[in-house]
């Protein structure tokens, strides 16, 4: 969330519209907090702001206070988690959750790409899926959890390389507030789990790989697609989405030929994702056209592999 003191997660809590379900769960003495003065202008103000010399406590508190903030803000942690943890939340529905209960049968290719996952590649190493490292086929009567979580909890080295890319090399000027993110730069390394574990050079948490699957649902065409100019030799079609998730450079995709059942030909043209804007712009050249013939086109956003994303 940005905010520069944990308690100012608390202060936040005790503005909110369900405060007296928290406190009927957690009792009145959870907000009784004398609040400073100015714990309005410190919570609006992001963490990292140079007018906090580096302090992660920036309010003052008594240390009564204090503790009763970092119980409240345990007891809002441990709200989550109840919260997360009923079926209606975490479902675990999940066709491997089925095969795990015995009530669904892999098919040959899921069977395949399990049996890869849990020997010869040893991802449930790392990516644990309540079954051991071994080609042992898993039923639930020998699964050491029926709702895994493929993760370890713990962080590794996995010898990448950086992205030179990543923006974060890039923001090494302060912001508004005075903040700079990295002051190092391109020569920033990470000791480990973003810095917070200083020992572990380059380690990164093992991520879960729960819904890695899923996929965000496809952009939709807000304008277009329109022919935007035309010879006797290209053309240059043109249409409008809105912003989705996914990969931050992909392309904008034309289909086209002369029989609408079977467009063989595509041309294509890089983009990019830019979470700040309602809408992305595709602008996308077809060459080589034969004057005086009619085409038919079917407009696309794929990936560099030219997996589709879906419009």
């Amino acid at each position: 969330m940005g905010l520069p003191d944990t308690a100012c997660v608390v202060y936040r809590l005790s503005q909110a519209a369900y405060r007296p379900l928290f406190e009927t769960v957690w009792g009145q003495q959870a907000f009784d907090i004398t609040w400073p003065h100015d714990v309005e202008r410190i919570c609006s103000t992001p963490a990292g702001a140079a007018v906090f010399g580096g302090s992660a406590t920036p309010l003052h508190l008594t240390q009564v206070g204090r503790d009763r903030a970092n119980a409240t803000y345990d007891q809002y942690a441990l709200s989550i988690t109840a919260y997360e943890r009923p079926a209606d939340v975490s479902a675990f529905s999940s066709k491997f959750d089925a095969y795990l209960a015995s009530t669904y049968t892999l098919t040959e290719h899921e069977q395949r790409g399990y049996e890869l996952f849990l020997g010869k590649a040893q991802c449930n190493t790392c990516h644990l899926d309540g079954t051991e490292n071994s080609q042992t086929r898993i039923t639930a009567a020998n699964a050491a959890s029926l709702a895994p979580l493929f993760t370890d909890l713990t962080s590794a080295n996995l010898g990448l390389p950086r992205n030179p890319q990543n923006p974060f090399y890039f923001q090494n000027v302060a912001d508004a507030f005075g903040f700079t993110p990295n002051a190092a730069g391109p020569d920033f390394t990470d000791l480990g789990v973003g810095l917070f574990l200083r020992s572990a050079s380059g380690t990164n948490a093992t991520a879960q790989l729960r819904s890695v699957a899923q996929q965000a649902e496809a952009a939709q065409i807000i304008d277009g697609p329109t022919l935007e100019s035309a010879t006797d030799h290209s053309a240059i079609l043109r249409w409008t989405t809105n912003t989705r998730g996914g990969p931050a450079v992909h392309y904008g995709a034309v289909q086209y030929g002369t029989d609408p059942q079977h467009l063989k030909q595509t041309a294509k043209s890089p983009n990019r994702w830019n979470t700040n804007l309602p809408y992305v712009r595709y602008r996308v050249r077809i060459d080589d056209l034969q004057p005086s013939t009619t085409y038919c086109y079917a407009v696309d956003i794929v990936r560099a592999d030219g997996t589709s994303i879906g419009v």
